[in-house]
C-alpha cells in the first residue's frame, strides 16, 4: 500500500528509506525514537530540544539560529506560528510524535519553510505544514526549496497552503521573500502550492500527503523546476488545484526527477491536472503511479507532455478519465509504455484520448504494450487504491502504484451511465 511509513532510525538515512506502507488511508502511522537514540545516531552533533511548555527552545527559528550543520532539532508536541528559514545549514528537523501531534503554521505571511543551500545530508519530518500564504514573486506556499537545498522530506502532511500569482505592493518590495536568480528559465510565480523546489535542488519527497493547497500559478501540490532533480516517491497527492497546468505536480525547465509510486488523485487544473511535463531537457521518469479521477478543463485529466520535453511514462494506472489519460505535444519526445488507462464509456483508444499523439505517424498508443480497459479499485472514494486482483500486463509487469490486491470476489462490478460513476466515486 501506498502511505505514510513509519521512520526506520530517528534521522534520516537517503539510502534507508523505510517502504513500508499504512494499509489505510487515516491518520500517518509514525513512530519516533527517544531523544536518547537520535543523539547516538550522530555521535558528536547535538540535540537541540524545541517545546512550546518552555522546556528548552520555544521556537523551531530560535533552535535553527544556534544550530551547527550536523545537529538534529527535535521538536515537541504543539502548535508553531511561524515560519522556518535554514539557509547553508545540514539540520534534521524532526518532530518527536509526528503530523498529527505537531504543526508548523506559517500564520498566512510567505512560505511556511525556506530552504537554500541545504546537502543531502538534512531532512524535514514528521510535521503538519499549513498557513503558508505567498505572493508574486514569491512561490512554494508550504516549502521552498532553491540553490541545491536537497533535504529528504518524508512523513509530513502538507496541507492549506496557497501561492498567489499578484500582490500588494508591500510583498513585491519584500527582499527577504525575493525567490533566487532562475539559471535557464523564467521564474514561474505563483506556482507550487505544496511543495516549490528548483536551482540544482535534489530533495526526495517521500511518504508525505500533500493535500488541498491551491496555486495560482501552475503545481497545486508540487513543481520541480529549473534544473531540480531527485525523487517524489510514495506520496499521497490530493485535492490540490491550480490555476495554470499542473493540478497535482508540475515538472519544467530541465528538471529530471524521479516519480515513482505516488497515488495522484482529485486534482484540478485547466490541463494536466495530474501531471505536467513541459520544455527542452525536462525529462523525468514517472514510473507505476496511480492517477485517478483528476479533472482538466482544456488538456488532459492524467499526464500531458508540453513541446520538447522527453519524459517516460510507464507502467502507470490512469483511472477514469474524461479528457484524455496521456496527451503529448507533437514537438514532444515522450516515452509511453506499459500504461493502463480507463475511460468509463469506451472500451479502446479514441482519437488521442489515450496517448496516441505520443507517438510518430503509423503507430499508437496500443503499439507501446499500453492498454485501456475496465479497473476496478477495492474502495477508492476512501483511498483504498489496490486493484480487485493483481494489474500485471504481459511483457510489463505490475502498473501502479500498490502491487497488493483485495480478493476479486468481494469487489463488484460497477455499471451505469458516466454520472452514475462519478456519484459513486465522489471525493471524499
Amino acid at each position: 500500500m501506498v502511505g505514510l511509513s513509519s521512520l526506520d532510525s530517528g534521522l534520516p538515512a537517503r539510502d534507508s528509506v523505510n517502504r513500508s506502507r499504512h494499509p489505510g488511508i487515516g491518520v500517518p502511522c509514525l513512530v519516533f525514537l527517544s531523544v536518547w537514540l537520535l543523539i547516538d545516531a550522530h555521535a558528536g552533533a547535538e540535540t537541540l530540544e524545541v517545546n512550546v511548555s518552555g522546556d528548552g527552545y520555544t521556537s523551531i527559528q530560535d533552535a535553527v539560529d544556534d544550530a551547527a550543520s550536523g545537529d538534529t532539532i527535535l521538536v515537541g508536541p504543539g502548535r508553531y506560528k511561524e515560519r522556518i528559514v535554514i539557509s547553508n545549514l545540514d539540520v534534521y528537523l524532526v518532530s518527536a510524535l509526528g503530523p498529527v501531534a505537531t504543526t508548523i503554521d506559517g500564520g498566512g505571511i510567505g512560505p511556511v519553510i525556506r530552504c537554500v543551500s541545504m546537502s543531502e545530508a538534512s531532512s524535514i519530518e514528521g510535521f503538519t505544514i499549513t498557513g503558508g500564504v505567498t505572493h508574486s514573486p514569491q512561490v512554494g506556499g508550504g516549502i521552498y526549496l532553491a540553490a541545491q537545498a536537497s533535504p529528504l522530506i518524508r512523513n509530513n502532511i502538507i496541507v492549506g497552503n496557497r501561492v498567489f500569482a499578484g500582490g500588494s505592493a508591500a510583498s513585491l518590495s519584500d527582499g527577504e521573500n525575493m525567490p533566487e536568480r532562475p539559471l535557464l528559465c523564467e521564474l514561474i510565480y505563483g506556482a507550487g502550492g505544496g511543495i516549490f523546489a528548483y536551482l540544482q535542488c535534489r530533495p526526495r519527497v517521500v511518504d508525505n500527503l500533500i493535500k488541498d493547497n491551491v496555486a495560482q500559478g501552475p503545481g497545486g501540490g508540487v513543481v520541480f523546476y529549473d534544473h531540480a532533480d531527485g525523487a517524489l516517491e510514495g506520496n499521497r497527492i490530493y485535492h490540490n488545484k491550480a490555476g495554470k497546468p499542473g493540478g497535482g505536480v508540475v515538472v519544467d525547465c530541465a528538471a529530471k526527477p524521479l516519480l515513482e509510486r505516488n497515488i495522484i488523485a482529485w486534482n484540478e487544473a485547466p490541463s494536466g491536472a495530474g501531471i505536467f511535463i513541459d520544455r527542452i531537457d525536462t525529462d523525468p521518469i514517472i514510473r507505476r503511479n496511480t492517477l485517478y479521477m483528476n479533472s482538466a478543463t482544456l488538456g488532459a485529466d492524467g499526464i500531458e507532455c508540453g513541446e520538447l520535453c522527453g519524459p517516460e511514462i510507464t507502467a502507470n494506472l490512469i483511472g477514469i478519465v474524461d479528457r484524455g489519460g496521456v496527451l503529448c505535444d507533437p514537438e514532444s519526445d515522450a516515452t509511453v509504455t506499459c500504461n493502463v488507462v480507463w475511460s468509463p464509456g469506451r472500451s479502446g483508444p479514441d482519437g488521442d484520448d489515450f496517448g496516441g499523439d505520443c507517438f510518430g505517424p503509423g503507430h499508437d498508443y496500443l503499439d507501446g504494450g499500453n492498454a485501456v480497459f475496465e479497473v476496478l479499485f477495492c474502495g477508492a472514494p476512501v483511498g483504498d487504491f489496490r486493484t480487485c486482483g493483481p494489474l500485471v500486463l504481459s511483457g510489463c509487469g505490475g502498473v501502479g502504484a500498490i502491487d497488493e490486491a483485495c480478493d476479486s470476489r468481494s469487489c463488484g462490478t460497477i455499471k451505469g451511465t458516466w454520472g452514475v460513476i462519478k456519484a459513486i466515486y465522489r471525493n471524499p
